[in-house]
């Protein structure tokens, strides 16, 4: 095991933030993310009227940090790196080492500067709502028979499977039938809800068939996966919290 440095950091993007002598000082990590909600009021009623509870915000992750080795070069260096990062990116840190957040930069940096050899400044970080567990990353690696799974979050999930072989795969109250299944190499993401060949991402929803109205999802608490005897699959579960 590395030992723990001597400054806090975070990694973005791929990159540590330590590459760049950035050290954090604080952090607003703890924040959590609004409910997106809709109301109505009604008239001749006390209070509003939940009309839908549909999802959560976005959330702002604010760090701040200083730069005190080679500020003028470092700190110029850092902010390039951040503008060329597009989209949301894995973002982590030392505050929370189980999990990771994705995020997106929207701002630019606006230091305090001392003597032009040391400076400060406070980035933030427009993230989705979802704590990824690392653990939701490592493969569940089942094979033919009944099995039960425990989904250890309060929150229903939507796995990435990598199949091999063919036939009428269940999961919870959702079965997907695998018709086709050439070169062992059909990835089902429930997320996108998707189906598609791993490496390539060729569309193969044609290879599929279900009566369901969505992919799978794994369920809060126990639940029950069936895998027949002609398939083999690796899950990648994707827990996570809010």
């Amino acid at each position: 095991m590395l030992p723990k440095p001597l400054y806090d950091y975070f990694e973005f993007n791929g990159k540590n933030s330590l590459e760049f002598n950035v050290r954090c000082s604080n952090t607003g990590t703890w924040k959590t993310p609004n409910k997106r909600v809709s109301t109505e009021t009604v008239v001749g009623r006390n209070g509003d009227v939940l009309v839908t509870e549909d999802g959560y915000e976005d959330v702002t992750i604010p760090y701040d940090f200083f730069v005190v080795d080679n500020f003028e070069n470092k700190f110029l260096d850092f902010g390039d790196f951040l503008n060329a990062s597009k989209g949301f990116c894995r973002l982590e840190d030392a505050y929370h080492p189980d999990e990771y957040r994705m995020a997106r930069v929207e701002e630019g940096l606006d230091p305090e500067v001392v003597f032009n050899e040391a400076g400060s400044a406070t980035i933030n970080f427009i993230c989705h709502p979802e704590r990824w567990l690392k653990s939701g990353e490592v493969p569940i690696e089942l094979s033919q028979g009944n099995h039960r799974i425990n989904n250890p979050t309060r929150h229903t999930a939507k796995p990435l499977i990598y199949v091999r072989g063919t036939g009428k795969l269940r999961i919870s109250d959702i079965e997907i039938e695998v018709l086709n299944n050439s070169g062992n190499n059909l990835v089902l993401d429930c997320d996108t809800e998707d189906a598609y060949t791993n490496g390539t991402l060729d569309n193969r929803n044609s290879d599929i068939s279900t009566t369901s109205t969505t992919f799978f999802l794994l369920p809060v608490g126990t639940f029950g996966i069936t895998v027949p005897a002609e398939m083999s699959i690796s899950l990648i579960p994707r827990w996570y919290n809010i």
